[in-house]
C-alpha cells in the first residue's frame, strides 16, 4: 500500500477535534489509513507539540513516528525532499492575522 506524507497546518480543532463543531481532519485520516504525518504547523508551537504528544499515546501513534512541530509553512518548505509532505491539509482560519503568519 502506497504511504502519502502529510502536514497539518493549524493545530486545533479543524485539524484534531474539539468542542466547537464537527470538524476533526486527524480522526478521518487515521480512519482511512495510508498516511505518514510529517508535520503539524503552527505558530504557537506548544500547543502543537501537545497535540503531538496526544496523538503519539493514542491507538494511531505509528502515523505520527516521524512527525515534526514546525512554526511555519516556510519551514515545511525547507524540508528534505524525501520528507516533505506531498499533501497538508489546512485547518486554520488565514482572515486572523495570528494565523495567517504561519503560511508566510
Amino acid at each position: 500500500m502506497s504511504v502519502l506524507r502529510i502536514a497539518f497546518v493549524g493545530s486545533g480543532a479543524v485539524n484534531f477535534g474539539g468542542a466547537e463543531g464537527p470538524w476533526d481532519h486527524s480522526a478521518r485520516l487515521e480512519q482511512l489509513g495510508g498516511v505518514d504525518v510529517v508535520a503539524i504547523v503552527d505558530p504557537l508551537v506548544a500547543k502543537a507539540r501537545a497535540v503531538l504528544e496526544r496523538k503519539l499515546a493514542g491507538p494511531h501513534h505509528h502515523l505520527y513516528r516521524n512527525c515534526v512541530v514546525l512554526a511555519s509553512c516556510s519551514e515545511v518548505l525547507a524540508m528534505e525532499e524525501q520528507r516533505r509532505p506531498q499533501a497538508a491539509f489546512i485547518g486554520s482560519c488565514v482572515s486572523r492575522p495570528d494565523h495567517a503568519q504561519m503560511c508566510f
